[in-house]
């Protein structure tokens, strides 16, 4: 089985012609590494934020808990968070109460109402940090959001946004335990995955690799700063894990092998993870993608999601296949739709 293809596509097409300083690429197949490959920079052992790949690990832990009866996915969020008791949704200019709750579905489905400006958006931002204070934990925050009003009413449809960061703060309150140190306790540990964190701890954020952005066509080194972690007591479960492409690699075998983990140990039940193979909502992305449960979905079934410094993982439960691909570069063209998609392509190739 040879893989030089998608070597030469590595080194010769991101690295030389589109200067991206680093990339690593595994491929897994029943529990079994089938491919390896670093160039540039690289290092299987380098600790990168994942950003968005952050919400396919979130999405996994609050499953479990609805697999464990511990909450449902159509529980009202209020019942976990008493601060979205009453929410409001946007109207000509006005804010207007909601017809109906927000759900556990809906923040997994990104059908809530919520967008990203809360964090991107300067003035959102701003006004988020003077209510809740630079200190705020992944609950304040989250109880934060829920005072803004909503772009549209939960369930109308797709918007891309923080659902799954108010998801880390619903499952603080069923485990009575911080978001990281539970997914520590029930998925890192016991699964090996020893470099992985959501915390950014300075003893943490000391080890994580150099970043660059690419600006106006030109790639420089930029902070070692994931702005999507409000502060330091929050817990994104959006965005905020770091990881390695390493640890990363058996969580994405592990979800492609029906929830079961290299070293045998079960996180999630197969029906459980079949799940995250159908489509739930009507949204349509590139390449006839759909949305789920945190992640986008195949016409085939494969699924998985980007993150925002280039990094993206795809899972295969089918057949037992799971791709991750590890970069560390922010605003990076080639991230949506294109790059990923080719790399998906050699390697379903080369098997």
């Amino acid at each position: 089985m040879g893989f030089e293809q998608v070597a030469n596509y590595i080194d010769q097409v991101l690295i030389a012609e589109k200067a991206v300083p680093g990339v690593s690429v595994t491929v897994m197949r029943d529990h079994k590494l089938l491919y390896r490959h670093c160039s540039g920079n690289a290092a299987m052992d380098n600790s990168c934020f994942m950003y968005s790949c952050t919400k396919p690990v979130t999405a996994a832990v609050i499953m479990r808990l609805a697999e464990e009866g511990r909450l449902s996915l159509q529980d009202p969020v209020a019942s976990y968070l008493p601060a979205f008791s009453q929410v409001y949704r946007k109207k000509n200019g006005c804010r207007i109460p909601v017809n109906q709750p927000i759900t556990v579905y809906h923040l997994l489905t990104m059908s809530a109402g919520f967008d990203y400006s809360l964090i991107t958006d300067s003035v959102q931002n701003g006004k988020l940090m003077a209510l809740v204070g630079n200190d705020a934990s992944t609950r304040e925050i989250a109880d934060g959001f829920a005072s803004f009003p909503l772009q549209f009413e939960p369930g109308e449809r797709f918007c891309y946004g923080i659902c799954h960061d108010i998801l880390a703060a619903v499952a603080e309150v069923v485990t009575e335990m911080p978001f990281a140190d539970y997914v520590k306790s029930v998925l890192f540990d016991p699964s090996g995955m020893s470099h992985s964190t959501y915390c950014h701890t300075p003893s943490v954020l000391e080890k994580v690799a150099p970043q660059y952005l690419f600006w106006e066509d030109k790639l420089s080194q930029t902070d070692t700063v994931n702005q999507h972690v409000l502060t330091p007591n929050y817990h994104s479960g959006g965005a905020g894990m770091i990881s390695t492409p390493e640890d990363y690699r058996l969580f994405a075998d592990m979800m492609a092998c029906g929830g079961i983990g290299a070293n045998g140990y079960r996180f999630l039940k197969p029906e459980t993870v079949a799940l995250f193979s159908e489509p739930h909502i009507s949204y349509e992305g590139p390449e006839g993608y759909r949305y789920g449960l945190g992640v986008r979905v195949s016409p085939t079934g494969e699924f998985g999601w980007d993150g925002a410094a280039g990094s993206c993982v795809m899972m295969d439960p089918k057949i037992g296949v799971s791709i991750f691909m590890g970069m560390h570069v922010l605003n990076w063209p080639a991230l949506i739709g294109n790059a990923h998609f080719v790399l998906r392509d050699l390697v379903y190739n080369c098997l």
